[in-house]
């Protein structure tokens, strides 16, 4: 797929599928997985978030709105760094984040809480790509999940999943020449 300029991404949260302990129903379909992703990505995209809830028959549940990165993780979001110097593992250390998720066009609430990394005996580990510029740090997570009815806020139910949750990071600042 050609290049990828690691300094033209700003900052970004994903997590490939991670399948739930039982099903999450919702309006008679079981969904199996979560799966998506918060990006900055250059001059073109401004915390967007996409993903969305699949069955294993291939129906999807699209997120409607996210918690920003900023609100995830405020002191890995907005720390400044050099080439070389990662810093995910002073700034994730805590290992807890809270957020939410609108599904199915808002009209249901996904709160999020996850116990993530070396903290909750998980493993975890950072690699640095693009010459020392740009950090990506992931971790073994144990996701709690909660289903609410937007609005309401009344429990639906509740899952729970073990799985990756990954935060990407530029150290060195914006860059666009390639």
């Amino acid at each position: 797929f050609g290049i990828r300029n690691w300094q033209f991404i700003y900052a970004y949260i994903w997590f490939p599928p991670v399948r739930f302990s039982e099903p999450l129903t919702i309006e008679g379909i079981n969904y199996t997985y979560i799966t998506g992703a918060m990006t900055e990505y250059g001059n073109c995209f401004d915390n967007i978030v996409v993903g969305g809830l699949m069955s294993d028959e291939g129906e999807c549940a699209s997120w409607a709105g996210a918690t920003s990165m900023r609100d995830i993780a405020p002191s890995w979001y907005d720390i400044k760094s050099v080439r070389n110097k990662p810093v995910g593992d002073a700034t994730l250390e805590h290992g807890v984040f809270d957020w939410q998720l609108a599904i199915k066009e808002s009209k249901y609430i996904l709160e999020i809480h996850q116990e993530r990394g070396k903290k909750f005996g998980l493993w975890q580990h950072y690699f640095l790509l693009s010459e020392g510029a740009f950090e990506i740090h992931e971790a073994q997570t144990k996701w709690y999940l909660t289903l609410k009815r937007a609005g309401t806020g009344e429990v639906l139910q509740k899952v729970t999943a073990i799985g990756l949750f990954e935060f990407g990071k530029n150290l060195v600042g914006y860059d666009d020449s390639v």
